[in-house]
């Protein structure tokens, strides 16, 4: 353990005071170690920062495990040193070095050998695959750590087509890996989620498909767009009910190629749909057919309790004519993008 968490965070951390620790030493039998991800300028953040205080100070009086087998390690996603400062200045926990941060983005390093595995599997099939890599790191020196042993094209670190690329693209997180065709057009935005759900790439190009398995990953699509949720049971025979009752507005739906409109979910019984319902407010009905609104905040559900493939399509048509009542997202989540809430609740 101690030999990957040094390979994620570096060999030390430290703690507001300026004392450094070492990573090993925050290791072994018992211990539990948090990664609290934070930024200074999001509000959900700052409202959550108080509550992880009360209960990091709660465990630490030793009342509930041992004082020394908790700790915690804040790694930063402010835009610069001064957020990042004060957002640390008075934490009781440890953080991750400002100037560590860049080489230690940790779903890029988690990422990077996927990415390479499936460019490597691609190209020893002979497929015209390429990646060019669009650098979001904040130094020359942390440019230069990341694409040392990269297999693939890169853009170099000053060139001004970066931004360019990621302003067109409307690249907001990282790691991304937009998918494009020869022709330039987009095949999905969502290419992360393809290679990390088809390793062996058996479904290359990855198409986005009619009906998509609700997953973390698909929060791209939950956060940007207008999204058809079936909530099942999560039972095979649950799951397959939900892709029947779906199958007909997806499937003409996605005759509209990259000119979609609504995109198409179905979700089992797991952390990752608890989450999303709560997002919305919804209940544990079973199953459950809603359309989530993200970008206007909004959410509605379908009041039939037996769902069929012709009352899924007419709920759609039903949305795009206007004539469905919506629910407001709760205000707190309102602010928030799906994986930020599912952070937070």
């Amino acid at each position: 353990m101690a030999h990957t968490l040094e390979s994620l965070l570096g060999e030390t951390v430290t703690r507001a005071s300026g004392q450094s620790v070492s990573v090993r030493s925050l290791c072994g039998k018992e211990r539990v170690l948090g990664l609290y991800f934070s930024a200074n300028w999001s509000p959900p953040c700052r409202m959550f920062m108080p509550t992880l205080a009360s209960f990091y100070e709660s465990l630490k009086d030793g009342s509930m495990v041992s004082k020394d087998n908790l700790e915690i390690i804040q790694i930063s996603w402010d835009k610069d040193i001064e957020g990042y400062k004060e957002s640390t200045q008075s934490t009781p926990w440890l953080s991750l070095p400002w100037e560590q941060r860049d080489k230690q983005c940790l779903p890029c390093r988690y990422f990077d050998p996927e990415i390479v595995r499936a460019y490597q599997t691609l190209r020893s099939r002979g497929e015209k695959f390429q990646v060019i890599f669009v650098s979001a790191d904040r130094s020359e020196e942390a440019f230069q750590r990341h694409v040392a042993g990269m297999p693939w094209l890169t853009i170099p670190y000053e060139d001004s087509r970066n931004q360019a690329v990621k302003k067109h693209l409307g690249v907001d997180g990282i790691p991304m890996l937009v998918l494009v065709d020869e022709k330039g057009t987009i095949i999905t935005m969502n290419g992360r989620q393809a290679i990390t759900q088809d390793p062996e790439c058996k479904d290359y190009p990855w198409h986005p498909q009619p009906i998509e398995e609700l997953a973390p990953l698909s929060s791209v699509q939950l956060n940007e767009n207008i999204c058809a949720i079936y909530f099942s049971d999560g039972t095979e025979a649950g799951l397959k009910q939900g892709m029947d009752v779906l199958s007909t507005a997806a499937s003409r739906e996605a005759e509209k190629g990259e000119e979609r409109d609504i995109f198409f979910f179905i979700a089992g019984e797991d952390d990752f749909s608890d989450n999303v319902r709560d997002f919305a407010d919804l209940d544990d009905t079973c199953p459950l057919l809603v359309i989530l609104d993200s970008p206007e905040h909004n959410v509605y559900t379908c009041s039939e309790v037996k769902v069929t493939s012709n009352i899924a399509l007419e709920f759609v048509d039903k949305f795009f004519r206007g004539e469905l009542t919506p629910t407001p997202i709760p205000p707190l989540c309102a602010d928030l993008t799906v994986s930020e809430a599912s952070a937070v609740l």
